[in-house]
């Protein structure tokens, strides 16, 4: 056994046996949220600021290593016409340390709209960022903090056991005689409670996403391209106390391109893939331990890693493609409150790549402060 292989596995096993947990998404702690009390004709002044650094040394043939290193800032105003309504104007500004040519600026509104205490409806920027709730399969967590909120439509119905996100997302609108393709992101998330108690919850959770290129109004015949993924499987939850938890979860992951024109990349284009997941949850500390098995499969806006066809540059060389993919993964990662609005997160993910037996990593630093001031105006 080599010193790389006896360290992957010793770091897991110290992982496996500290008291942590892991959340599928621990960037969750960055993820915007409701804080607001009930008041109604009142404005608000928000303000949501990250700096990030994640450093991904990844030497693979899928994907190439990278360095994210730079501060998110979310900033705007918003009323609530009565206690179920918030329409919201802002912008959202992304910049990259040591990059002097290039700074995103978006601006940033919705209308919110809750009609009743399980179901509402956002209708603009999608700050909550429904797709953050797919596996990584589906989706890059990543974007969280290098990517301004989707824009569209998007529905929530939150019951005792029911929880159903649905969304549209535009990511391109298509211009008559435009020489492009008009590019839409759906997506359902639904998690379904077979059996709920206060310590145990058995879990049936559906995703599915439709990945849309396309358009009758551009300069010229383009083929159509849409790419289906899905997932379904079991989870088992027992909780230990209200903070801390341990989750088992299998899913099956599956892969369609329904394009009028297929780059056979992988010469096939349909795959799937088996994702088995054991995570323990506590207050401050989120640790997991996962094994993924894909056969030919391929997200277009999941996290490179666990996809069959190699992202690394140039794209055209198909001897680093995988067929079958099989990767065990350990993540870790630190969170905690240090003042009020003001939270820190830090950890490390390991990737092991069975076939190449390669071990990569990654680790991350953030500092966000989120805070609504109610002004005296009205």
């Amino acid at each position: 056994m080599t010193i790389k292989k006896l360290s992957f596995l010793l770091t897991i096993l110290v992982i496996l046996f500290s008291h942590s947990s892991f959340s599928q998404s621990p960037f969750a702690i960055i993820a915007p949220n409701d804080s607001l009390s009930n008041d109604s004709n009142r404005l608000y002044i928000h303000g949501d600021l990250t700096q990030f650094l994640k450093n991904n040394e990844y030497f693979s043939p899928i994907v190439e290593g990278y360095t994210l290193f730079g501060t998110n800032l979310k900033a705007g105003g918003f009323i609530k016409p009565s206690s179920r309504a918030k329409v919201y104007l802002g912008f959202n500004a992304i910049k990259f340390y040591g990059d002097s040519s290039q700074m995103t600026l978006k601006p940033e509104c919705y209308i919110q709209y809750q009609f009743n205490k399980h179901s509402s409806v956002l209708m603009g920027s999608l700050y909550n960022r429904p797709e953050l709730k797919l596996l990584p399969m589906l989706t890059d967590h990543e974007t969280m903090f290098t990517e301004c909120a989707k824009e569209g439509l998007a529905f929530n119905i939150n019951t005792n056991r029911l929880h159903w996100d649905i969304w549209v997302a535009w990511l391109n609108y298509l211009h008559a005689r435009q020489h492009a393709q008009e590019k839409i992101f759906l997506g359902i998330v639904l998690d379904y409670d077979i059996i709920k108690t206060d310590k145990t919850e058995l879990t049936i959770p559906f995703q599915f996403t439709v990945y849309h290129l396309g358009g009758q109004i551009n300069d010229s015949i383009t083929p159509l391209h849409m790419m289906i993924n899905n997932a379904f499987g079991l989870a088992y939850k027992y909780k230990f106390t209200s903070s801390s938890s341990i989750t088992v979860r299998y899913s099956y992951v599956g892969y369609a391109d329904k394009s009028s024109y297929i780059d056979y990349a992988l010469q096939v284009g349909n795959g799937d893939g088996h994702f088995f997941d054991i995570t323990y949850k506590s207050k401050h500390i989120q640790t997991a331990l996962s094994y993924w098995k894909g056969n030919q499969f391929d997200s277009p806006v999941g996290e490179a890693y666990y996809s069959s066809i190699s992202a690394r540059i140039p794209l055209d060389v198909p001897s680093k493609n995988q067929k079958t993919r099989k990767i065990v993964t350990a993540h870790f990662y630190y969170n905690a409150q240090l003042a009020k609005g003001l939270s820190l997160m830090c950890g490390t993910q390991l990737f092991y790549d069975v076939k190449n037996g390669m071990c990569d990593y990654s680790y991350s630093f953030m500092l966000r402060y989120s805070g609504n001031y109610l002004t005296k105006i009205f």
